[in-house]
Order: C-alpha cells, then structure tokens, then sequence
C-alpha cells in the first residue's frame, strides 16, 4: 500500500522527489492501548487539510517523523500547536537532528496537545521525549477549539 504524502519542503524538494512517491492512498490510522493515531510523515502535518482529514476519522494522536533542516523552526513553534489546537488533537513531531549528507537538521521535536499547550520539547540534540498524553476529554471545554463545530464550506 502507498501512502498518501506530498512532496514538497523546497529544502528538499530536488531530494525529496528522487526518493519519495506520493502515494494515493489515505494515512494510515491505527490503535495502540485504545487510542486512535494517525501518521504523516515529513511535510504533510504543514497542510492543514491533512491533519483535518485524520481527525474527522477519528484519531486523537498524529505522529509525525520528520527530517526537517535547521531554519525551519516555525514549524515547531507555529504550526504544530495550530494543527493541534485546529483539530483538538495531540501531535507528536519527531524531527531528526544533527547533520548528514550536507544538510543540518533542526532537532527542536515536539508534543503539543488539543489545547496547543506544549507537552514536552527536546533540544538541539538525540532525545526521547516520555509524556504522558491525557485523553481528550479530560481537557476543559473552554480550552479546546470549537472552529470544527462552526466550519462552513464557502
């Protein structure tokens, strides 16, 4: 099976392209300890189209491995917590770190949960991040985003 992923991040799109094969079917979801997670891989959690369709079938958790390079910072600091806060969801970026092949990776990996409040971050270096992710429902209402319930199609 071929999954769906986007070629894109103009660091690497003459790489990206020669390596990778967009695929034409939907991120996998699956369940691990009766919680529902998605996948992206690299630069799909960038579309908010992408983490929106995960959530709407029924995933609380979108892992994303990443290889992003140094200078792409806004990812983490931007929109991770908005693809978060969007689509009330946890996600869990893991981007590599250190260099190889001529290209500096950015490190910074991230969990922020469906109220975009960061739930743990690593540096600049190797690190496993060990979290304990509450379930969606033990959020305060009032901390969690409604725009799914006002969405309309224009």
């Amino acid at each position: 099976m071929k999954c769906w992923h986007i070629i894109g991040n103009s660091a690497f799109r003459g790489y990206g392209k020669s390596v990778f094969t967009s695929g034409t079917e939907p991120p996998p979801l699956f369940s691990l300890f009766r919680r529902r997670i998605g996948l992206l891989i690299r630069n799909d959690i960038e579309f908010p189209q992408h983490a929106s369709m995960i959530a709407k079938r029924g995933a609380e958790i979108i892992l994303v491995p990443t290889a992003n390079p140094a200078g792409f910072e806004h990812i983490q600091e931007s929109l991770i917590p908005a693809r978060s806060l969007d689509n009330r969801l946890t996600v869990v970026h893991a981007n590599y770190c250190g260099a190889e092949s001529g290209l500096n990776f950015g490190g910074r990996s991230v969990i922020f949960g469906p109220d975009a409040q960061e739930i743990a971050a690593a540096g600049l270096q190797e690190a496993i991040l060990i979290a304990d992710i509450s379930a969606h429902d033990t959020y305060p209402a009032d901390t969690l985003s409604n725009q799914t319930e006002d969405y309309r199609t224009i």
